[in-house]
């Protein structure tokens, strides 16, 4: 009987001890796998210059002759981990005429190109998101970042 009630002690303060270093490994309870921040201290930085990243969009994206015509406005949003990599990417809003084909597009050189840096909440990398936008006027190509987009 004192072997099971010390077999049972000993459990219950392993299975203490480890919870208490798990605690210590989120950092205050925030597990950088499973929450994301909508709104943080230092908020997700694209790395790249944006100069750069039309230039890119310019020069890979394949153009139809009906591309030339559009005028679209169209704002992506990106899950970004605490690591600075890019989970998911969807097209989050956009203004002006039907534009399927020129968006899946566009999304897959930014995918490909865009480099991150992860938002910052109390000194601690964390999940989070990104918008940007892409303003297409027939043909010609500007990217807003984040913190440059009218609210």
């Amino acid at each position: 009987m004192k072997k099971n009630v010390f077999g049972f002690l000993l459990i219950l303060l392993t299975s203490s001890i480890h919870c208490q270093n798990i605690h210590q490994e989120v950092k205050g309870g925030r597990d950088c796998d499973t929450l994301f921040w909508t709104s943080t201290e230092y908020p997700v930085r694209l790395k790249n210059d944006i100069s750069e990243l039309q230039k890119n969009i310019s020069d890979y994206l394949i153009l139809y002759p009906e591309d030339l015509e559009k005028s679209v406005k169209l704002t992506y949003r990106f899950t970004i981990t605490c690591n600075g990599i890019n989970i998911g990417s969807s097209l989050y809003s956009y203004g002006g005429g039907q534009v399927l084909g020129l968006s899946k597009r566009i999304l897959k050189i930014l995918d490909d190109y865009c480099i991150w840096s992860p938002a910052i909440q109390s000194e601690t990398p964390v999940n989070s998101f990104y918008h940007l936008t892409i303003d297409f006027k027939k043909g010609k190509i500007l990217v807003i970042p984040q913190n440059k987009n009218k609210k």
